[in-house]
């Protein structure tokens, strides 16, 4: 279970603030609270890590902060503006999560899987232009997954499909990244450079994860 006895857990880098909960419950059906009075600050252009053992609700208080499921008593605002209220698109804009478990079971290759990151600029009747093929690759050569490209990602190792999860979301183009345990999959030379990758974009880009 995530819980904050003093319900003021604050981040400090950076100037804007970006994300802000207050005061978060979420609750399963059988499992009671697992997350339960957590608040915290995430400012524009910080690398936060959240530590806990498994099962005390790490995925669940970061699905919170994606829009993915709802608190059942507090409040999250991004950009000071309440999330539950933002539409999808622009939320989308802003955030972009990598889950735990990746299942790709569709044998798309690597660059499609990545142009989907495009979605939120696409408008429903038009497809990918050149612009966003090259969004794409640009994320896949920051994560060092270039030679993918035209690969089936079914038959790709769990590792790479981590890198292209990643990829995915940096094509979103976000202000926050919401990653959930990242390097899980990856040996230890990919595990540096998802670090130093991360470094680079808060150093460039202010972006926070």
């Amino acid at each position: 279970m995530v819980e904050n006895s003093t319900s003021d857990t604050v981040v400090q880098a950076g100037q804007e603030v970006l994300i802000e909960a207050q005061n978060l419950y979420f609750a399963y059906e059988v499992d009671g609270f697992s997350v339960r009075d957590v608040s915290l600050t995430l400012k524009r252009g910080i690398l936060a890590a959240l530590i806990g053992a498994n099962g005390s609700g790490k995925s669940t208080l970061i699905r919170l902060l994606a829009g993915l499921i709802s608190p059942v008593a507090g409040g999250i605002w991004l950009k000071e503006q309440p999330l539950e209220l933002m539409p999808g698109i622009q939320r989308a804009q802003l955030i972009a999560y990598v889950p735990q478990i990746n299942p790709m079971i569709f044998p798309f290759t690597t660059l499609e899987v990545v142009l989907t990151g495009r979605s939120p600029y696409t408008s429903l009747f038009r497809f990918e232009n050149q612009s966003d093929i090259e969004k794409a690759m640009e994320a896949l050569e920051t994560v060092g997954g270039t030679h993918l490209a035209h690969r089936r990602v079914t038959e790709l190792s769990g590792g790479e499909r981590q890198l292209v999860a990643f990829a995915r979301a940096l094509a979103q183009e976000p202000e926050c990244l919401l990653l959930d345990e990242p390097s899980a999959a990856l040996d230890l030379k990919h595990r540096a450079q998802l670090v130093r990758t991360l470094q680079h974009l808060r150093d460039k880009k202010k972006m926070t994860a």
